[in-house]
């Protein structure tokens, strides 16, 4: 190098171009950025009672942003040497990164309770458009915010540096004196006294992961426990006894109404199915849907029970089929056996839905007007669209005309996804979140989003006053359920657990008095419940999933049967040990229906956690799949 050029070079060192001290600047400002987002975030969703002390606390949170951005100032720095500009680059773009990293991976832990490095993301983006329908706009508003956030503010202490840098000031000499060796020193020094008494600041980091930046590359992932490596399983569920899926296939294709039988002097009775989106069982209470209350007390009433699967498309596919939802794949979709029976008994069904959504989420097979003789949904408009549907429902099953047939009318409700709509008037649980309530929220605000979850079930309710007659069979369930953060997840299709998969179901017939149901049913036994309730009998009931629940109460009592995750494809195995104490919710399972091969995979508790279990699980497993 020329010895002229040595003074510029002092220069441009003294000026603040040198480009390992712009690296180390922008290395500070990314740790001041994370630290305040994993400090200030609002998606926490634990509240365990395990506390650091402030200053502990803060000084291990700014360590671990320090050993993330660490990697990338190295890097940046070994880079310059070779070629200063982009080195720069590379050192600007990890520590825009982490920050950025932070902040996202915040946001969708407090969703799904799942990290953003994960292969959970991967599904997530593949299923991209399921899980923005769980929050409407205000998941895309808060991950705008979550992206807009870090940047800003490392912007702004750009701008800042970049005017002591031309001042000369303490600020630029302290930035431009520090090297990677003092950040890390400055790292462990901060970190004494949290790692002084490690086994508390270990549960304090475990229970509060998205407080902590290391979180991020699920260095304080839960610990599992250590279960048992269960066999796979090489059999095929519910095949006929050839073992071959074609020809189980044909079977659903030849079931039909085998005979016919009424008490009723030939008059068969209208029939209203009600399908209440993402509804729990804590919902039919008197306070909060009244009218539907005191049909379930006259009624058969479910409160055990459980969707096909954790999202709409499994929990519809299963209702209308009577099937699990592990023949979703199978060519029978693209004939709803609810429909093809009910048409071959004599009724005319409609389908009524304050949403259009089905084709893009491929239920369009088996929701379509091509199978029902009237078909009416409306595109998604607060509650306008849902009070249409009901509306068109009613004047369907109100028809008074002479000689027309017998009808059945399938009522798709929206109000309790959400965000939650309701009228003012059905407001009565306070304190209630309002419209700008921030998705995914914070366990402080759980209890205030519960209230307006429940304020618009009241809605609901009041939609099904209008329509609900004891001259007509009833029977009101849920799509499937939804988490307020008890499985440390919101909203639904994320993950088997009992908040995410167990919805109510109410089976009002006229003259049949009412019964209380506590033991473990399914969706897929709605279809041959109804059936039992007209007085039809089926040439295979066996075909079906499910069983008629006003049968033995021993026979379903005993029975097991399978939940589905919309995420993962993975299965839930559901028996007599999911309500017993001291028990396991459900054995988890991976399986296709094209594949022979059963993959058991673990026990989970009822927030879907991993815990050791009874291996007499895996034999019920085995049962099942026969």
């Amino acid at each position: 190098m020329p010895v002229d050029s040595l003074p510029c070079q002092q220069e441009s060192e003294q000026s603040g171009d040198d480009p390992k001290i712009r690296i180390v600047a922008f290395s500070i400002q990314a740790v001041v950025v994370t630290t305040l987002i994993a400090i200030w975030h609002p998606f926490e969703n634990v509240t365990v009672g395990i506390e650091l002390p402030t200053l502990v606390r803060l000084g291990w949170i700014v360590s671990q942003a320090i050993w993330l951005i660490l990697p990338g100032t190295l890097v940046g720095s070994a880079l310059s040497a070779w070629r200063p500009r982009f080195g720069v680059m590379v050192g600007l773009a990890w520590c825009v990164a982490v920050p950025l990293l932070i902040s996202l991976d915040a946001l969708l832990h407090g969703w799904i309770n799942q990290h953003l490095l994960s292969m959970s993301t991967i599904e997530i983006l593949l299923h991209w458009n399921s899980l923005h329908e769980s929050a409407s706009w205000v998941t895309t508003a808060s991950a705008i915010l979550a992206v807009l956030i870090p940047l800003a503010a490392f912007a702004i202490l750009e701008v800042v540096q970049t005017r002591f840098r031309k001042r000369r000031s303490g600020w630029f000499r302290f930035s431009g004196g520090v090297r990677v060796g003092w950040l890390f020193l400055l790292s462990i020094v901060l970190a004494i006294p949290a790692v002084y008494n490690w086994e508390r600041t270990l549960r304090w980091s475990t229970n509060y992961s998205v407080r902590n930046p290391l979180s991020a590359i699920h260095f304080f992932d839960a610990r599992i426990p250590k279960v048992e490596v269960l066999p796979s399983i090489t059999v095929s569920p519910a095949l006929s006894e050839s073992g071959d899926l074609s020809s189980r296939a044909n079977e659903f294709r030849l079931l039909a109404v085998d005979s016919i039988e009424s008490n009723r002097n030939d008059t068969l009775p209208d029939v209203l199915l009600v399908i209440i989106e993402s509804m729990r069982p804590e919902l039919v209470e008197a306070n909060v849907m009244p009218h539907l209350h005191r049909y379930a007390k006259d009624s058969l009433w479910c409160r055990q029970h459980f969707s096909g699967g954790n999202a709409t498309t499994h929990g519809m596919f299963s209702l209308i089929n009577g099937l699990d939802a592990s023949w979703y794949e199978s060519p029978v979709r693209y004939a709803p056996l609810l429909n093809r029976l009910m048409q071959q008994g004599g009724y005319e069904v409609g389908f009524f839905a304050g949403h259009d959504d089905w084709a893009a989420f491929e239920m369009d097979p088996f929701i379509n007007k091509q199978h029902f003789d009237q078909f009416d949904v409306y595109r998604q408009n607060g509650l306008s669209s849902d009070r249409r549907a009901t509306l068109a429902a009613k004047m369907y099953l109100d028809d008074s005309r002479d000689q027309r047939s017998p009808r059945m009318a399938i009522l798709y409700l929206y109000a309790t996804h959400a965000t939650y709509r309701s009228y003012p008037k059905d407001q009565v649980f306070q304190p209630s979140a309002d419209d700008r309530l921030l998705y995914p929220y914070s366990i402080r605000s759980r209890d205030n989003v519960w209230n307006r979850y429940r304020n618009s079930a009241r809605t609901i309710d009041r939609f099904l006053s209008s329509i609900m007659r004891e001259d007509r069979i009833l029977v009101v369930t849920g799509d499937h359920g939804e988490a307020f953060l008890e499985d440390g997840t919101i909203g639904h299709g994320t993950r088997i657990s009992k908040v995410q998969n167990m919805t109510p179901a109410i089976v009002f017939v006229p003259g049949r008095g009412g019964r209380l149901m506590d033991t473990p049913t399914c969706h897929a036994d709605l279809l041959p419940t109804l059936m039992d309730a007209l007085g039809w009998k089926l040439n295979r009931p066996d075909v079906l999933s499910g069983d008629s629940l006003f049968s033995d109460i021993g026979l379903v009592s005993e029975r097991t049967f399978a939940i589905r995750d919309y995420l993962s494809n993975t299965y839930g195995l559901i028996g007599p040990w999911t309500t017993a104490a001291d028990s396991p919710f459900a054995l988890t399972f991976k399986f296709l229906s094209k594949d022979p091969v059963l993959e058991p995979l673990e026990m989970i508790d009822e927030n879907g956690q991993v815990i050791s279990g009874d291996p007499k699980l895996l034999k019920a497993l085995r049962d099942w799949s026969r």
